[in-house]
């Protein structure tokens, strides 16, 4: 089953870019896609996001800050 899972971040959120770098070192970046909540505040508002990093797995929101690496 694959599922969509989306990362929504601030550029300049240190708990996004640690959650971000861990995901490169892992080599599993490219298994989801990020989003940065700096040009999509359609979704910011929509989703209620109301602090970053903030995961949505298969569009249902699951973690927000603080957010571990490794529970990504």
């Amino acid at each position: 089953m694959v599922r969509e899972v989306k990362l929504y971040i601030h550029p300049y959120c240190l708990s996004s870019y640690k959650v971000v770098k861990s995901l490169i070192r892992e080599g599993i970046v490219n298994k989801l896609t990020i989003i940065s909540t700096e040009f999509s505040i359609k979704d910011v508002f929509s989703r209620q996001i109301i602090s970053v990093p903030w995961l949505v797995i298969d569009n249902i929101d699951v973690a927000t800050d603080p957010l571990e690496p490794e529970l990504v």
